[in-house]
């Protein structure tokens, strides 16, 4: 909306000196990668127009880094107000790893954020999230916990039990994905053609 615009124009404008020709550039290239990542275009730009906040506080102070961290945002299910409550949880770091180790023990599964909070630290929110998502991945779907275990590894994103539902719900997309692709990459293979014995 024109409503949206203006207002991410003014939040970029102020944090990367972005021209009107560079914003509306950066956002046809914005729009471009949404697309590919699978997200709608329309979604990412409002969450970065509703959160100046977090992108004052995360930005790296380059357009980039903030389409990038609302791109991955997106396809994780969530937005950037619920990326900087888990930043800010994460960065918090006495807490944040009193909750990793209570999570480890009530899932009896190795967590370890510590690289995500780096990234954070570093305003690498992408990265950072693409960490979190990777640790993710480790530890399950929602449907194998207990209630005691959702809130334990919800208190540690500190996020709500819906977004973490969320969360693992695209993630394991991502996984399922994947193994369609590696087998689909494996099918294709005639093994019958290979040279086994060649040391070549």
């Amino acid at each position: 909306s024109a409503e949206s615009a203006a207002k991410l124009f003014a939040v970029q404008r102020g944090i990367t000196g972005a021209s009107m020709d560079t914003f509306l550039a950066q956002q046809r290239t914005t729009a471009k990668l949404a697309r590919q990542a699978g997200v709608a275009p329309a979604a990412v730009f409002d969450d970065m127009a509703q959160n100046a906040e977090f992108i004052a506080k995360f930005s790296d102070g380059t357009a980039n880094s903030i389409r990038d961290a609302a791109i991955e945002a997106r396809k994780m299910g969530i937005n950037l107000g619920k990326v900087e409550s888990i930043a800010e949880g994460l960065l918090d770091f006495e807490t944040s790893i009193e909750k990793q180790m209570e999570a480890q023990v009530l899932l009896g599964r190795s967590i370890n954020l510590d690289r995500a909070r780096t990234l954070f630290y570093n305003n690498k929110t992408k990265e950072a999230l693409q960490e979190v998502a990777n640790q993710l991945g480790g530890i399950g779907a929602l449907n194998e916990m207990d209630f005691i275990q959702r809130k334990a590894v919800a208190d540690l994103l500190n996020v709500q039990v819906s977004d973490l539902s969320k969360m693992l719900g695209a993630q394991q997309n991502v996984n399922q994905a994947a193994e369609q692709q590696k087998s689909s990459m494996l099918g294709s293979i005639d093994f019958g053609t290979i040279d086994w014995d060649s040391s070549t």
